[in-house]
């Protein structure tokens, strides 16, 4: 009970502040007194769903590249950049979203902010690293292929969203992710990347006001997006079944129905 009581009492004094900067971007803070550690966010309006048929996977394969190189870090650097003080470093891509996430010490909140808006914001493309990292993806494409459990998801929303971008597995196809370019990623990290199409958040031990001076100074000189991507809409839905055999022991199924 009294263990309850403590995190009763630590989600009460927890409070969410909001401020959109001139530029666009939006800073959400979630102030956690008891705490001495932060997590920090930059969430991009941005994921697979944006992307051309032609590109397919280019979002995810960004996420891979921005770890490669910036003008200001190379590999190395960003790799000790938050390990360096205990700190946690990752990212992930989602259909709508892509995600860049650090988590540290209370006391590294500065440098969580400048790693993370550094890797958004000035990515360098090696074209040396973009050959690896394609390789790295179609090794990810063919564990995906020998996983059921996850694979049969693709397989779920390939049917409901026949035909629309929605159905397209977020990692794409391997003829699409071969042929991206380095001016590919450029181009989609103009139109999808700007500030407007941010939002950072950070819950733990930090005062919002500080938190907007940081971005603020990190996102100085940013510009909005000239010209925005334009999602498609999702027009109906069709009641349909895939069935897929393999020599395995085992059954998969996935039921779905539209909702709210």
């Amino acid at each position: 009970m009294k263990g309850n009581r403590r995190r009763s009492i630590a989600d009460e004094r927890a409070s969410f502040t909001r401020t959109v900067l001139p530029n666009g971007v939006r800073v959400v803070t979630e102030n956690i007194p008891s705490v001495r550690s932060i997590s920090v966010g930059v969430w991009i309006f941005t994921g697979s769903r944006d992307e051309p048929a032609r590109l397919a996977g280019i979002s995810h394969l960004i996420e891979h590249m921005v770890f490669k190189g910036t003008s200001r870090r190379k590999t190395h650097h960003i790799a000790r950049r938050m390990e360096s003080v205990g700190g946690y470093l990752n990212a992930f891509t989602a259909k709508e979203y892509t995600c860049f996430f650090a988590r540290a010490l209370d006391e590294h909140l500065e440098r969580s902010i400048d790693t993370l808006t550094d890797l958004v914001l000035r990515p360098s493309f090696p074209a040396r690293e973009l050959v690896k990292e394609k390789d790295v993806v179609l090794e990810e494409m063919k564990m995906y292929e020998d996983t059921p459990e996850d694979i049969i998801f693709d397989h779920f929303e390939a049917v409901t969203y026949d035909g629309h971008p929605l159905g397209r597995p977020v990692i794409g196809s391997p003829k699409t992710v071969s042929r991206i370019s380095r001016h590919d990623l450029r181009d989609f990290i103009d139109r999808g990347y700007g500030p407007n199409r941010m939002v950072v958040a950070v819950a733990g031990n930090a005062e919002h006001e500080r938190v907007v001076r940081l971005v603020k100074n990190a996102f100085s000189g940013a510009r909005r997006t000239r010209r925005p991507i334009r999602r498609r809409k999702v027009s109906g839905y069709v009641p349909a079944e895939r069935v897929l055999e393999r020599p395995i022991s085992q059954a998969h199924i996935v039921v779905g129905t539209r909702g709210m």
